[in-house]
This record gives C-alpha cells, sequence and structure tokens, in this order.
C-alpha cells in the first residue's frame, strides 16, 4: 500500500502556471486554475501541504487525502523525485506551462502513480480513462475524478497502477 493517495508536487508559481495560452489554445485548466479547484472543493480537512520531506507522508487518520507539495513550499530534490511519486496512488498531472504535457505525467507513469489528467491524448496510444489514468474535461469532472481517486477501492487501485506501470514499458 502506498502512503499517499493524492499526490500533486511541482512548481505552481503565477503567472507563469496561469499562463491564458493554455484555456485559450487546447482547452485545458491551466496548473494553478486546477490546484486552486482543487484545494477549494477537497476543503482544508482534504487539503495537505507539507513543507519538509518527512510531512510528505501523512498520517494514517490523513491518508485519504490531496497532499501538495509545490517548490514554492517545498522543493523535492531531483534524486528523490520517482521515489516520492511512488508514494502515491494517483498524481495529479497538471498541465505545464505553454502546452499541456508536462513531464511530471510520463515521471507518475514509470513510478506507477495512476495520473489524474485533462490531456490523455497527448500520449500514443492515448492513456485509457479507468484504465491507466483518470481524466476530467472540466472544473466540475475535476472535482468528481478527485473524489473518485480518494474513494476508489483498492483492488482497483492496484489494477490501474500496474496498468500505468506497463503502459510506461510498453509506450515509453
Amino acid at each position: 500500500t502506498r502512503p499517499l493517495s493524492l499526490l500533486f508536487a511541482g512548481n505552481a508559481k503565477a503567472p507563469k502556471y496561469d499562463a491564458p495560452v493554455l484555456p485559450d489554445n487546447y482547452n485545458v485548466l491551466s496548473r494553478v486554475k486546477a490546484l486552486a479547484i482543487a484545494e477549494s472543493s477537497l476543503g482544508s480537512e482534504l487539503v495537505r501541504r507539507p513543507h519538509t520531506l518527512d510531512q510528505i507522508i501523512p498520517s494514517q487518520e490523513h491518508r485519504k487525502s490531496l497532499t501538495i507539495a509545490t517548490t514554492q513550499d517545498l522543493r523535492i530534490p531531483s534524486e528523490q523525485w520517482i521515489e516520492t511519486l511512488a508514494l502515491a496512488d494517483f498524481y495529479f498531472a497538471c498541465p505545464g506551462v505553454e502546452m499541456p504535457l508536462c513531464h511530471n505525467l510520463i515521471e507518475s507513469l514509470a513510478a506507477g502513480s495512476i495520473p489524474i489528467l485533462q490531456y490523455h491524448q497527448y500520449l500514443h496510444p492515448n492513456l485509457t480513462n479507468g484504465v491507466n489514468c483518470l481524466v476530467y474535461s472540466d472544473e466540475t469532472s475535476l472535482v468528481e475524478m478527485l473524489q473518485l481517486a480518494l474513494n476508489m477501492p483498492s483492488d482497483q487501485v492496484e489494477a490501474m497502477s500496474k496498468s500505468a506501470q506497463e503502459y510506461y514499458k510498453t509506450h515509453l
């Protein structure tokens, strides 16, 4: 069992990660907007913001939560990046700066952390919702996918994690 249910880690500094190019050109939520929606919809009881690496792993009572580790609060050393991603059942793969596809998607697949994303069609073959990722299309479905991830039965999480890692091994 992985100790984290849902993780976002990476840079989320505005205005860089809130550029209008993403919604205007690709019809996807910016990283800043997606994180704000997640945080407001889940509420403070289900969102954690660790400031040190030893705070990444939550207590058992807070396991079913979203851990947001922005580089503004906590910079994860590159030599611990994949290891940290592998702590999570799901990785909230928010888009990059000027295009949706961001390296964190590929790294989460390598770690077997199931991506939650809005741009599954940017890999070939496409990732498949409910098989090796969870896909949202707008604010409402983003909240639905986060809730699904936090409440998914462990056997389904395990199967999706294996499928995500298999996708990485086969296609990337």
